[in-house]
């Protein structure tokens, strides 16, 4: 899912009303980060077999990386607020 301007200003306002503010990079030390403009979905493995359904969890990411050497953050877009968190079929909140 491609992330609007508006909505990457908003990543950027929700990252800082929480104090949530990239860490000097571990691997170059450079403190110049980028936001993605693109949501990604972490999925949960199922030993290798792709699966859509059942209990598998699938988490969106929005990643934060290093402008110098590309390590990469990745940030809960439901936590963040950019996606809604929906209910599954058990009644429970789920990461689909």
């Amino acid at each position: 899912m491609r992330l609007t301007e508006e909505q990457k200003n908003k990543v950027r306002e929700l990252l800082g009303s929480k104090s949530i503010t990239p860490p000097i990079c571990p691997v170059c030390t450079s403190s110049l980060w980028g936001i993605s403009d693109t949501v990604f979905e972490l999925r949960e493995f199922q030993g290798g077999a792709f699966v859509l359904t059942g209990d598998s969890h699938i988490y969106p990411v929005v990643p934060l990386t290093c402008d110098n050497c590309g390590n990469t953050y990745f940030i809960n877009a439901m936590k963040l607020g950019i996606i809604e968190q929906r209910s599954n079929s058990k009644g429970d909140t789920d990461n689909e």
